[in-house]
């Protein structure tokens, strides 16, 4: 990527950078020195009878219990460790005690009996969570096998002196997809690497490569209701191996992480060569949804001379959507990046829709290549989005897209909702596009691009195949700026005269106008408390000229434009479509 680029709340109610270089991680257990005990305990989780429980047990730990007890609710084992030498049957729960601290690790290995149609469910019981803390390691590690639900737990781990993961899913044999995996109402806090980790063994610095032949994370994986705060690296991170010739297929494949949120994991100081503080990252995935999740206050500490961290994004992965989530707050203390939202490189097919960035110091909406990506970056959309007051820090967009190698191809733009105000010791701008290579197809439709105090609307870089039609354009406090392969244009019309931009079958499209909006630049925080629609700034008054102003993307251009605005309504209302991110009701025709 371009240099350029608590307490814990509840998740919704309704409802830079090169290719990562992942620092620490996942590598083979038997050089990790806090896993060093990891495949003692596991060769010994069969039961020294031999004998295998009935499908479908479900055994009881309490910090009353003893470990010589049966593990019956009346008679409850004691420890983690006796849950360790267990041989879990396909279908068995164990359940520790809601409101008690249990010391981990605690460990699903091969040996276990997997059946994704009848998972082994680990959970709580009684009042509230169970906690497993880990110290200075890993809490909770299911390893090679699929078929594993853990729900309503806590894993804690000590913060600076931790070099574990909360929760870590790890596919080590990488041979083919392990299935069905599923975390719920999971927290995570006090970790080194990732409060919630899922996929194969990803590639990283100062760690033996993935085994030969590794490729393959998992598949059908549900992250939801999830808290991942206070870890360093990544708050919830899937990923898989990754080498330069792996130019085909993915690690993960149909990947959901719903109604979550990831706050306050800063990122490494003295990590300079990548990111680091990352909220919530799908990468090396295959069909992928980010749904009702948060992002906030992530990344400050990341010392990256190189990529920084985002807020919520996506890398090297097809076929995602990330919608309805707010990313927010989020910084970086380098050189780049601490966004909102990125579809970054090797990104294809893929939506971000109906969110809401803000106060950011990077980009509010990021789509960028580089050099060395897996797989192209093409044909994504980012469409009924509001940014306001993103690129704090350094020199971003509102919408950013552009790259540092590798050309970005065949990115619609449309129907967004841009304010961006200036801020100290930066030069944002509401769009920015460029880079080191002329991308292809760039086109923004029907978007509101408004800008305070002077910051240009748009900035173009010479030799960029892109296209803006039907776009709205208002300043406040300062004068109409574009600049466009180096030259500054203060009107739209005299920017329409030396550019072709703005027309469309030889006619003029955009509109330099007040928008008429219920509020600009009001800094609401929605997240965890109020639906995104609860959003009051950025709706068109009755007598908007937006209203209806909008090109009719579906007859111009065959775009399928959704079914509805950022605030749930249907499109189009009354005669047309309008610009920007909201569609006005009928009623106000």
């Amino acid at each position: 990527m371009v240099a350029l680029c608590g307490h814990e709340a509840r998740p919704y109610a309704f409802g830079g950078r090169d290719r990562p270089v992942h620092p620490g991680g996942c590598f083979d257990l038997r050089a990790r020195s806090t896993f060093g005990l990891v495949l003692l305990i596991l060769s010994a989780c069969i039961d020294a009878s031999g004998a295998q429980p009935a499908q479908g047990s479900t055994y009881y730990v309490s910090i009353r219990g003893d470990d010589s007890n049966p593990g019956s609710e009346a008679r409850p084992w004691r420890s983690v460790a006796q849950v360790n030498r267990h041989h879990l049957a396909a279908g068995d729960s164990v359940l520790f005690e809601g409101g008690q601290t249990f010391e981990g690790p605690l460990l699903l290995g091969d040996r276990v009996a997997a059946d994704p149609s009848r998972p082994i469910v680990i959970g709580s019981y009684g009042n509230g969570r169970a906690v497993i803390h880990a110290g200075f390691g890993t809490a909770i590690l299911v390893w090679n096998i699929g078929g594993v639900t853990l729900r309503d737990l806590e894993a804690g781990g000590d913060g600076a002196a931790n070099r574990g993961y909360g929760v870590e899913v790890l596919n080590e044999t990488g041979t083919a997809p392990l299935d069905s995996i599923q975390i719920e109402n999971v927290s995570a806090s006090g970790f080194h690497w990732a409060g919630i980790y899922v996929g194969g063994v990803p590639s990283v610095p100062g760690a033996p490569p993935p085994p030969a032949g590794s490729r393959y994370g998992f598949r059908d994986v549900r992250i939801s209701h999830c808290t991942a705060h206070d870890n360093m690296y990544y708050g919830i991170w899937v990923s898989g191996p990754w080498w330069a010739g792996k130019t085909t297929g993915y690690a993960n494949q149909n990947v959901t992480i719903s109604d979550s949120i990831a706050y306050d994991n800063p990122g490494d100081p003295a990590y300079k060569d990548n990111h680091s503080g990352n909220g919530i990252l799908l990468d090396d995935t295959d069909g992928g949804l980010i749904d009702h999740c948060a992002a906030w206050h992530n990344g400050a500490a990341n010392g990256s001379t190189q990529g920084g961290p985002v807020g919520i994004w996506a890398d090297e992965s097809n076929r995602v959507t990330i919608q309805f989530c707010e990313s927010y707050n989020n910084r970086t203390g380098g050189a780049a990046d601490g966004g909102g939202f990125d579809l970054d490189g090797g990104v294809t097919n893929s939506v971000l829709q109906y969110n809401y960035s803000h106060g950011n110091d990077g980009a509010g909406y990021l789509v960028w290549s580089y050099w060395g990506a897996v797989h192209p970056l093409a044909h994504n959309v980012i469409r009924y989005n509001i940014s306001e007051n993103d690129g704090r820090k350094h020199r971003y967009g509102g919408i950013h897209i552009g790259t540092s190698g590798g050309v970005v191809e065949d990115i619609e733009v449309y129907n967004n909702t841009v304010f961006m105000g200036g801020a100290d010791g930066a030069q944002p701008r509401d769009v920015w596009v460029g880079g080191s290579e002329p991308n292809k197809q760039i086109k923004l439709w029907n978007n509101l691009l408004i800008s305070e105090g002077g910051v240009p609307l748009v900035e173009v870089e010479p030799r960029q195949d892109m296209s803006f039609q039907g776009n709205a354009y208002w300043t406040t406090g300062g004068k109409f700026v574009v600049l466009d392969a180096g030259t500054a244009y203060a009107s739209l019309d005299q920017w329409r005269a030396a550019t072709g931009q703005e027309r469309l079958h030889n006619e003029a499209t955009g509109l330099t106008v007040d928008p008429r909006l219920t509020a600009m630049n009001s800094g609401e925080t929605l997240a965890g408390q109020r639906p995104l629609s609860d959003l009051t700034a950025y709706r068109p008054l009755p007598d908007s000229p937006l209203i209806d102003a909008g090109l009719d993307l579906a007859r111009e251009f065959g775009i399928n434009v959704g079914q509805h605005d950022y605030w749930g309504t249907p499109v189009p209302q009354g005669r047309g479509f309008d610009i920007g991110a909201c569609e006005a009701p009928g009623q106000h025709r």
